[in-house]
């Protein structure tokens, strides 16, 4: 499920420590280029509106960033991953994985199951081992994707 959103173009495996807004820019940028992202400075602007509103992190170090936008043409996601973790001051906690999505308004359906499944994936503590783990793009989406 995963594998068809994520390249490993799309993953960021050594994000510093340089704060929420950084390391969200620094992970949505691997879609930049994306056939799917139709304006990708205004879906930046997006993202980082969103966190501001209210924190995208979820517990366990991990944060999901994700903006409801006409700048993409279908789902969009990049990911990326820190050691040593990136506080996110609004929510006052490491942030160790980050997957950055982007979502057309008329795919909110859509959106809501990959956000459940991705989600449940990431309750198990043996797969955000693994992912913190993963030495290759494709070991990290072969987690995310692993039943």
């Amino acid at each position: 499920m995963f594998t068809s959103l994520l390249s490993p173009d799309a993953l960021e495996f050594e994000l510093p420590p340089d704060g929420a807004d950084a390391v969200i820019t620094r992970v949505a940028q691997r879609l930049a280029g994306h056939p799917d992202v139709l304006d990708f400075p205004h879906f930046l602007k997006e993202l980082q509106a969103r966190e501001r509103l209210t924190s995208t992190a979820l517990g366990h170090g991990i944060a999901i960033p994700h903006a409801r936008t006409t700048c993409v043409r279908q789902i969009v996601m990049a990911a990326g991953r820190s050691w040593e973790g990136v506080w996110f001051e609004s929510s006052q906690q490491k942030i160790h994985l980050l997957f950055v999505i982007g979502v057309p308004p008329h795919m909110v359906r859509e959106y809501l199951g990959i956000l459940s499944q991705l989600t449940r994936r990431l309750k198990d503590a043996g797969v955000r081992e693994t992912l913190l783990q993963a030495a290759s793009p494709e070991a990290f989406l072969a987690a995310l994707d692993l039943k």
